[in-house]
């Protein structure tokens, strides 16, 4: 996956400060530490580590994470991961599983229909035939 140009993080660093001045009675503590982590996250603020590679010898600074939840950098693998998994899971359902559970449902509780709606007595399978 490609590095964004601008992060969000280089957003709260650059702006945030006017920001929330702006806000300052309508952003809670607890926004403040959101906005707080993500400005910080991976920065020497958090401090961090020397990785060294043994081929090579070659160095390089790692900054330690935030690891708060709703910062982009720390979750973006979680959320890649959660979009995958909501792929597969609706690719294998398919339009099969959809007119199975609107005829299904319809004809187990036809009566619930309000007085004087338009749904069918026969429990809306016009609609799970749209689909075939």
């Amino acid at each position: 996956m490609p590095q964004p140009k601008v992060e969000v993080a280089d957003i709260f660093r650059r702006d945030g400060e006017a920001w929330r001045a702006a806000n300052a009675g309508h952003v809670s503590p607890t926004q403040r530490r959101v906005m707080t982590a993500i400005e910080i996250c991976r920065t020497a603020a958090l401090g961090g580590h020397v990785e060294r590679c043994e081929e090579c010898a070659h160095t390089r600074i790692a900054y330690n994470s935030c690891r708060n939840r709703h910062c982009p950098k720390c979750q973006w693998s979680a959320a890649a991961d959660w979009l995958e998994a909501r792929k597969r899971s609706t690719s294998a359902i398919g339009v099969r599983r959809a007119k199975t559970a609107l005829s299904s449902g319809c004809k187990s509780h036809p009566a619930t229909a309000p007085a004087g709606s338009n749904r069918s007595s026969h429990g809306g399978n016009e609609v799970a035939e749209a689909f075939d």
